[in-house]
C-alpha cells in the first residue's frame, strides 16, 4: 500500500513540475507576443503606414522578416528575451533606413519598386517599353482590364500606363494624360525626363522663366500635355493656374452691369 501510494505521488509531484514548466513557457510566449505586437505597431505608426494598401514591396519583404524573428523566438527556448528584443529592434531599423532611402533615393526607390510602364497610346501598344519590361507586362492582362472599365477596342484608348501595384490607368481623352514626376525634393528624375522626350536644357530654360535657379528650390515638378509645372519648396506654384470662378465671376458682374446700363438707358435715365 505505501509502494502504491509513493508511486501516485511521485506522479503528482511530476505534473504539478510540469505543469508550472508549461505554465511558464506560455506566459513567455504571451510576453514575447506583446512585445513583437508593440513594436510593429510603434513603426507601423512612424512611417504612416497602418493599412495594407499602403505597404511597398519593402514593407512585404520585411513582415515576412519580423514574422521569422518573432516565431523564431517563440518556439526556441534557447533565446532569450534580449536577445530576441535585439533582433527585432535591428530587423524594424533596417526597413526604416530601407523605408527612408526608397523616399529620398530615386534609383533605389527604381530598384525596389518601379516607376510606371506606358503601355498603349494613341490606340497603339507601345512595344519599346512592353518588350524591355517582358517579365512585368501581362498583355492579356491588360486587355482584361480595359474590359473591366468598359473599353472594348484599343482604339478608344489614348493612353494606358501600368502602374507599380499591378493596376491600369486608362484615359480615352488626350487632355487627361497623366503627369509625369520630373522633379521631387530637388532631385531631377533623369528616366522621366527622357520618357517625356525632354533635355536637361529644356529644364534648365523653363526654369528661368520663373526666375527658379536650381532643382533645389523645387519640391514637386511634373510633365503634362501643357508643360512643366513646379511646386516650389516656400509654397509657391509656377506656372499660377487662372481661377476660372473668378474669371467666370468677372465677366458675369461685367453682364450684368451692362443689363443696368441698358436698363436706365430704356428708361430715359
Amino acid at each position: 500500500m505505501s509502494h502504491l501510494l509513493d508511486h501516485v505521488f511521485g506522479d503528482l509531484d511530476s505534473y504539478f513540475t510540469l505543469s508550472k514548466m508549461s505554465m511558464s513557457f506560455y506566459l513567455s510566449m504571451l510576453w514575447e507576443i506583446l512585445t513583437g505586437f508593440a513594436v510593429v505597431i510603434a513603426y507601423l505608426r512612424f512611417t504612416g503606414r497602418t493599412q495594407f494598401s499602403q505597404m511597398n514591396a519593402i514593407d512585404l519583404i520585411g513582415n515576412f522578416i519580423i514574422g521569422g524573428v518573432i516565431g523564431c523566438a517563440l518556439f526556441s527556448p534557447s533565446i532569450t528575451f534580449m536577445t530576441y528584443l535585439v533582433a527585432l529592434v535591428l530587423s524594424v531599423m533596417v526597413l526604416g533606413v530601407l523605408n527612408y532611402l526608397y523616399l529620398h533615393v530615386d534609383f533605389f526607390h527604381r530598384v525596389t519598386v518601379g516607376n510606371p510602364i506606358p503601355v498603349i497610346r494613341d490606340g497603339k501598344f507601345l512595344m519599346k517599353p512592353i518588350l524591355s519590361a517582358a517579365t512585368k507586362v501581362d498583355v492579356l492582362n491588360v486587355t482584361s482590364q480595359l474590359n473591366l472599365q468598359g473599353i472594348f477596342c484599343f482604339n478608344e484608348v489614348a493612353y494606358a500606363q501600368l502602374e507599380p501595384n499591378g493596376a491600369l490607368t486608362v484615359t480615352k481623352n488626350r487632355q487627361e494624360i497623366p503627369a509625369v514626376t520630373i522633379i521631387y525634393e530637388g532631385t531631377i528624375r533623369k528616366d522621366a525626363l527622357e520618357a517625356v522626350e525632354k533635355t536637361s536644357e529644356d529644364l534648365l530654360a523653363d526654369f528661368k522663366k520663373y526666375g527658379i535657379e536650381s532643382e533645389k528650390e523645387i519640391f514637386l515638378a511634373e510633365y503634362a500635355h501643357n508643360g512643366f509645372r513646379y511646386i516650389c519648396l516656400d509654397g509657391h506654384v509656377f506656372p499660377k493656374a487662372a481661377n476660372p470662378e473668378m474669371v467666370g465671376g468677372r465677366h458675369l458682374l461685367a453682364e450684368v452691369k451692362a443689363e443696368e446700363k441698358d436698363s436706365f438707358s430704356s428708361a430715359g435715365l
